[in-house]
């Protein structure tokens, strides 16, 4: 049995936020999640929608993911719906993300409940996960200033590390 490393595995998937949100691109993620801006997820799935913005949303999260390292990517709206997550592979579509259908709620997770209503805009948590039935460390963090300005939540996963 492998000991857990909760600073190694913090410090792995902070370095790996990093990367993903310098990169140009993520300014487009985070724009289509914005603009229209509203409270009300039917705008913002109907923009993504209208926009054909969806699969550039998929495609760059996608380059994103550090298999090698176990990572895995999970994005939602300020409700909770999860837009994409890595580990649903060909179920991230635009049909299965109208339907609410790619994955269940998330704000209910403490890492993602935490990063939303924090003032630092971060949530960790390591706990058990039964869709992959191993215990992971998972690294929220809010988009938005403030919980009331929160446009959804990115949060990274990876199982222990040494």
């Amino acid at each position: 049995m492998s000991s857990f490393n909760k600073n190694a595995s913090l410090y792995f998937l902070e370095s790996q936020f990093s990367k993903i949100t310098s990169d140009a691109s993520f300014t487009t993620v985070t724009a289509m999640l914005n603009a229209p801006y509203t409270a009300n997820t039917t705008v913002n799935s109907v923009y993504i929608d209208a926009s054909g913005n969806y699969d550039n949303i998929v495609a760059f999260l996608d380059s994103k993911v550090n298999s090698a390292a176990g990572m895995n990517i999970l994005l939602t709206l300020d409700d909770g719906t999860v837009i994409y997550d890595s580990t649903k592979g060909a179920d991230n579509t635009i049909l299965k993300y109208g339907a609410k259908s790619i994955n269940e709620n998330h704000n209910g997770r403490p890492e993602i409940l935490n990063a939303v209503l924090s003032s630092s805009g971060v949530g960790t948590a390591r706990r058990f996960s039964s869709s992959s039935k191993a215990w992971l460390q998972y690294y929220a963090v809010r988009l938005g200033h403030a919980a009331q300005e929160n446009m959804g939540t990115l949060r990274l996963s990876v199982k222990e590390l040494i």
